[in-house]
């Protein structure tokens, strides 16, 4: 029998905030989103973004971790969008970012922040914005949270330099946070996506659909790919349209499944296929 890969379905809180499940009348709140992913469509853990934190006391966010971690679907990554520089001049801005956004993912039991950074052009400023990022990752130290780098932001929207950025800022404190949007937009996304996979901490899946129904050859192609190289870490699930949010996470699940259980074949069973067609 082969050996299961070891792939962690999750789902952004952003997709679910404000859904309204089947024979409800009352919108998911984001309390509500640990223990209703958990229960009704076997996910695992949860990404936050940062804006949906906006606002929240201390206690709020601890109120958080307890209903994530009582559903068995704990907070995995605080996500912010915000670009950040961290050369000379806005660094000290950039690092207190950093640092509270640490300590927010801390009350949340996160193991994990996903930040974009921006980097200029030329050696210099790559070297530069190596230097403060590490500065950051120092910040950070006693609050044992882990930076991972989101590709895509202005001068490291090109996958070897934003690899060479994670090599060079160096340390096992540092990682990647790719997202498929991105990968989509590369000359080869399946390479792209190969190059950064063993840096990941964890892999965004914005999931595509045709017309209302999931684009489960694209979710196959890029799940497939991220299993060839063995990695074996978070697949956080996204959807953008509250109308088709539970359809789509419904099937990306059931096709990461039959995906998991079929590693090492070349195709799930077909029986498998036909629950997310």
């Amino acid at each position: 029998m082969p050996q299961v890969s070891q792939l962690l379905p999750s789902v952004s809180a952003a997709t679910l905030v404000g859904v309204t499940p089947p024979r409800s009348r009352k919108p998911l709140e984001l309390l509500d989103v640990p223990g209703y992913a958990a229960e009704f469509l076997d996910l695992r853990g949860i990404n936050i973004p940062a804006p949906l934190l906006r606002g929240m006391s201390e206690n709020q966010l601890l109120a958080l971790a307890h209903r994530a971690d009582q559903a068995g679907c704990p907070c995995l990554v605080v996500v912010d969008g915000e670009p950040l520089d961290f050369t000379s001049e806005t660094l000290e801005a950039s690092i207190d970012r950093v640092t509270r956004l640490a300590r927010v993912a801390k009350l949340l039991g996160c193991a994990h922040i996903g930040i974009r950074a921006t980097c200029g052009e030329g050696d210099a400023a790559f070297s530069e914005t190596a230097r403060g990022i590490r500065a950051a990752l120092e910040s950070i130290h006693r609050v044992e949270v882990m930076m991972l780098l989101r590709p895509g932001g202005s001068g490291i929207c090109d996958v070897e330099r934003f690899t060479s950025l994670i090599q060079k800022i160096g340390g096992f404190r540092i990682g990647a946070l790719p997202t498929m949007d991105h990968v989509r937009t590369l000359p080869d996304p399946t390479a792209a996506l190969r190059r950064m996979t063993p840096y990941s901490g964890c892999i965004e899946l914005p999931l595509p659909r045709i017309k209302t129904k999931l684009d489960s050859e694209f979710v196959q192609s890029m799940i497939t790919t991220v299993q060839s190289v063995g990695y074996q870490n978070s697949i956080c699930f996204e959807c953008d349209d509250p109308k088709l949010a539970l359809r789509l996470l419904e099937g990306a699940r059931a096709l990461l499944k039959a995906l998991m259980e079929s590693d090492g074949k070349d195709q799930p069973d077909e029986s498998a296929v036909e629950e997310v067609v």
